[in-house]
């Protein structure tokens, strides 16, 4: 989810701080995703970053960003399919996504 309108980012790539969420969907790339990307993430205090686990069919969302030292995301939730995501813009829940909606 990215802040502004869709014309503003047909020459640049979104900011950090222009972005709100980044959903990965991960089955050979989930080592990658938790480790490398969730560390780039972080540094760049992306609010809340979801991984699609396609492997063990789960949503995992991550918030929180620490850009510190080692950076990391200081919480993580696991959803299941019979259960509903909060999606979360702006520290505002704006609705659910049932998480089997976002699983093949």
């Amino acid at each position: 989810m990215i802040h502004g309108p869709d014309e503003l980012y047909k020459m640049r790539h979104p900011r950090p701080r222009e972005t709100e969420l980044i959903a990965e969907v991960a089955d050979t790339s989930l080592e990658r995703d938790r480790g490398v990307k969730l560390k780039i993430y972080a540094v760049g205090r992306i609010p809340v970053y979801w991984i699609v686990n396609l492997i063990n069919r789960q949503l995992e969302v991550y918030t929180e960003p620490r850009h510190r030292k080692y950076p990391m995301y200081r919480r993580r939730t696991t959803y299941l399919p019979s259960d509903k995501v909060p999606v979360v813009i702006g520290g505002k829940e704006l609705g659910r996504i049932a998480v089997k909606e976002l699983l093949p």
